[in-house]
């Protein structure tokens, strides 16, 4: 009997199941149809027809063949046969078997019946068995038909068996022509080797291959076959896949074509070159390559459009609907309609653009650093293939962009090296102590003044140029730099072929491989001799700034000596002066008398001295020519000189005027010969020449004092025993002599300093020992109004005018009383400015004469007169000091119309003086 279990699990099972039961109960139904002897045909096409309306068949299910029963009705039959169809297409049979004669009665029938429809159930199931089979194999069919892989079945000669719908459509042949065709003639000759090995190996695994449709176009696929076996393991013949590759082999030419074409190109060429080729290959009308500049805008690095290179150009990125793609760092693509996506972008409207893909271009951060884009008058094909493209070769475009970038930074810290190296003037060298090879830069040879033709690239030819005193220490630093491993910064000098000594600063480090051993030592060297001989200026202006302040503060001190010293001078000589006139002319005090006013004259030219190195000896310029001035003294000079010295006198032509006070030449003149003559052992000569001058910014960078201008020039030479530079450096100084014990006083060369400073002029000593001395004075040229020097008035005439004598030193004070009241006139004296205003107001008469100190405390002498002159204007003034500062006159030069007598004075100097006042 057939049961429901037979049918779980089955797919078609509550079809079957409702058709089996359905058919369980039409065999009862039979049962008692029989008892009522109903015909079995009745029943049998009842079944039949049940079962074809439950399994929607449509072909004859199931048949009874009933001539044997029918025909022997009532009669026995041994073995009867019934026959039924399955489906149309298969015929069974069925064999009852009795063990004995059988009666075609009701109860034979019966029994009959019940075994025939037991022998049913099992052919029933077998049906069921086939009809799954089959529904099995449809279903496969019409997978493999959805299927997007070709799917081939062949026979062991290789003729085409079947093949399913993507077959179909690649080889472009139908179904009912394809099958018994051989698989051989969609494949040339060349290509047939597949085939043979598939016979050969029994399988083939991804061949890729190319083959011919029914067209005869080429087609690339990928091909996987084997053998196929029926049940019992012996061949059917072959089943194969086909791939149609020829879009990826499309894309991978295209990438080789463009691989190839920007492989070996770099920066802007290789922008150029890949949208040059992107064009043609995809097939479209705009290729760009851009490179984003700010959150919304980018410009072009490369812009090909219709088969041509274009000009780059910037552009907002919402122009080329870039922005979504910036900001979700991702493609985006349109196959067509572009423009009515974007309206507002003006790129598309002017290009008429239909399709569209644009791809970001990403550094390792995921930051957008570019896009490549294409852009196509009409919609695009093959969309996927494009953006694929884009993808590949965006990596490559950032790659290039981000090592553009580094260059451009390695570029701009080169170029910032270099200028720095420029800057620096700094030399670059490496050396490789192992092969003793040396390499130097064009900055290297330039600073040792050589050719690269005559380096020769080695330790030695480096060594030859190191000045002979520095070699020896310069080179065992290198080699100990190299055994300690150290750093090396050494400095020394070189000597370059034309001769000149060059100061080098050199820095260096010594690398090392990976066993720590000398690999090489690389540094650079600097020109410093401009440093050098800087700080050897700046030496040499230090010591003369303190040579200079020494000289100013012992001249402050002997100024203010000067002053002191000149007023006990004055009291001596005013004394002595007065003894000396009262004195009986066979006094034995008379010869006392003048030794010490001789005492007291020496004392006070020490002092004039003294004051001229100071730049306080009050003088009166006028305009004059030195050659008149030189001619006065030279016969005077020539018998300081003696008989054994020659005096030369060399006057130069059309000199300059200058400005000057004629006595402080002749000192300049007296104390430079005498300093000659005594420096001349023997017989020697002294020559003295004047010409102009002119100082360019040369000379005066050598000469440091000096200024640049016009100078008249005036020159002492002599033959003498020369000097040292110790004894050159303190020649200027107060009190510094050279000559034995009471030979000289050390202020002659003190003097002449001072006056030629004193009046702007500079002054220059060369000498060297047993090479004879060369004085030079200049003193610049006067391009003023010509002046004329006032004429003193020679008198000791007796005078009856009245004079007001201001002095706070009561001893000064009361001995030029005397010698004024000796003289005629009437004097009234004070000690301060105050006693003296005091005194004018008392007197009833009025003053005619000012003499007045110039140091006073509580008012100078100046404006004491200042202030007696608003009271008097027609009051005239004498102005007396040993030491003035910048009271009365700018570097000691007396202002115009200012009379003046310097302290110590006797009193035919003060007659003469008081006399030239009044009449003023």
């Amino acid at each position: 009997m057939i049961e429901r279990s037979d049918f779980s699990g089955d797919e078609f099972a509550p079809e079957i199941q409702s058709a089996a039961l359905q058919l369980l109960r039409t065999s009862s139904a039979l049962s008692r149809l029989l008892s009522e002897e109903v015909q079995v045909q009745n029943f049998v096409d009842g079944a039949c027809k049940l079962l074809k309306h439950r399994l929607g068949l449509e072909s004859p299910f199931l048949s009874l063949k009933t001539s044997a029963i029918a025909s022997s009705s009532g009669s026995s039959q041994e073995n009867p046969e019934f026959r039924f169809l399955l489906t149309s297409a298969q015929e069974v049979e069925i064999e009852l078997t009795f063990e004995g004669p059988a009666a075609w009665n009701s109860n034979g029938l019966r029994e009959l019946m019940i075994e025939f429809l037991n022998n049913l159930g099992s052919c029933f199931f077998e049906f069921l068995e086939t009809y799954h089979a089959r529904k099995l194999q449809q279903r496969q069919a019409e997978a493999l038909n959805y299927s997007n892989e070709a799917v081939v079945t062949l026979d062991l000669e290789t003729r085409i068996e079947d093949l399913n719908s993507a077959a179909e459509q690649l080889l472009l042949v139908p179904i009912e022509d394809a099958r018994g065709r051989d698989f051989r003639d969609f494949w040339p000759t060349a290509g047939r080797d597949f085939l043979n090995r598939l016979q050969r190996e029994g399988q083939i695994r991804n061949l890729e291959t190319a083959g011919l449709n029914s067209r005869g176009e080429t087609i690339q696929v990928e091909l996987s076959a084997s053998l196929r076996f029926n049940d019992q393991g012996q061949p059917l013949g072959y089943i194969g896949t086909l791939r149609d590759i020829s879009q990826r082999k499309h894309l991978e030419n295209i990438l080789f074509e463009i691989h190839r074409a920007t492989s070996n190109r770099f920066g802007d060429d290789f922008f150029h070159q890949l949208v040059s080729r992107l064009g043609p290959l995809l097939n479209v009308d705009f290729a760009l390559v851009s490179r984003i500049d700010s959150p919304d805008r980018a410009s072009t690095l490369a812009f090909w459009a219709n088969g041509e290179k274009q000009e780059n150009f910037s552009y907002q990125l919402m122009d080329l609907a870039c922005e979504e793609v910036v900001a979700q760092r991702s493609s985006s693509a349109c196959q067509s309609g572009v423009r009515d996506s974007f309206p507002g972008s003006r790129f598309f409207s002017d290009t008429q653009a239909e399709g569209f893909v644009c791809v970001p271009v990403l550094d390792e951060a995921s930051r957008v650093l570019g896009l490549v884009s294409i852009v196509h008058r009409t919609p695009l094909e093959g969309l996927e293939l494009i953006k694929r493209v884009l993808e590949v070769f965006a990596g490559r475009v950032g790659a290039e962009l981000i090592r553009k970038e580094e260059a451009r930074k390695t570029r701009e810290l080169s170029e910032r090296l270099g200028l720095a190296v420029e800057a620096g003037r700094l030399g670059i060298w490496d050396w490789d102590p192992v092969k003793n090879e040396l390499i130097w830069d064009q900055r290297m040879l330039e600073i040792y003044g050589i050719s690269q033709a005559n380096f020769h690239g080695n330790l030695e030819d480096w060594a030859k140029w190191l000045h002979p005193e520095d070699r020896d220490d310069t080179l065992q630093l290198v080699q100990a730099a190299l055994e300690n491993r150290q750093t090396f910064h050494p400095e020394f000098r070189i000597v370059r072929p034309d001769g000149s000594c060059r100061y080098i600063k050199a820095h260096a480090v010594v690398v090392l491989d990976d066993s720590g051993e000398p690999l090489r030592m690389t540094g650079m060297n600097v020109d410093v001799t401009e440093q050098r001989e800087a700080e050897l200026e700046k030496e040499n202006l230090q010591a003369q700034l303190y040579h200079s302040q020494k000289m100013d503060s012992i001249g402050r001190l002997a100024g203010g000596m000067a002053h002191d010293f000149n007023n006990m001078l004055g009291v001596i000589i005013g004394n002595v002066e007065l003894a000396l006139l009262e004195a009986e002319e066979h006094s034995p005090m008379l010869s006392d008398l003048r030794e010490i006013a001789s005492a007291a004259q020496r004392s006070a030219d020490l002092t004039h001295q003294l004051l001229a190195f100071a730049r306080e000896q009050k003088i009166s310029p006028i305009s004059l020519e030195i050659n008149p001035v030189v001619e006065a003294v030279f016969k005077m000079l020539e018998r300081l000189m003696g008989e054994r010295i020659t005096l030369l006198w060399k006057p130069g032509a059309d000199l300059w005027p200058i400005l000057a006070d004629p006595t402080q030449i002749d000192q300049i003149l007296m104390n430079l010969c005498i300093n000659a003559r005594d420096a001349i052992v023997g017989e020697g000569q002294v020559i003295i020449s004047t010409q102009n001058r002119s100082l360019d910014a040369r000379y005066v960078q050598n000469h440091p004092g000096s200024t640049v201008g016009n100078f008249v020039e005036l020159t002492v030479i002599d033959s003498g025993c020369g000097m040292t530079e110790e004894v050159r450096q303190k020649v200027f100084d107060p009190f510094f002599t050279t000559k034995g014990h009471n030979q000289g006083t050390g202020l002659g060369m003190s003097t002449v300093y001072g006056i030629v400073k004193q009046n702007n002029g500079y002054i220059d000593i060369q000498s060297a020992p047993d090479q004879g001395t060369v004085v030079t004075v200049l003193l610049p040229r006067y391009l003023g109004e010509p002046t004329t020097r006032r004429v003193s008035v020679q008198s000791t005439t007796r005078g009856t005018e009245t004079i007001l004598l201001v002095e706070d030193h009561k001893q000064v004070l009361r001995i030029a009383k005397r010698m004024l009241e000796n003289l005629g006139y009437k004097v009234h004296g004070a000690t301060n400015p105050c006693q003296a205003l005091d005194l004018v107001e008392k007197l009833g008469e009025p003053i005619e004469l000012l003499i007045t100190d110039v140091m006073m405390p509580g008012m100078n002498g100046k404006e004491l007169a200042e202030t007696l002159l608003n009271i008097n204007p027609s009051l005239k003034c004498l102005f007396m000091s040993g030491y003035t500062g910048d009271i009365l006159s700018s570097r000691g030069i007396l202002d115009d119309g200012l009379d003046f007598i310097s302290k110590p004075f006797s009193q035919t100097q003060l007659a003469e003086k008081v006399r030239t006042a009044l009449s003023g």
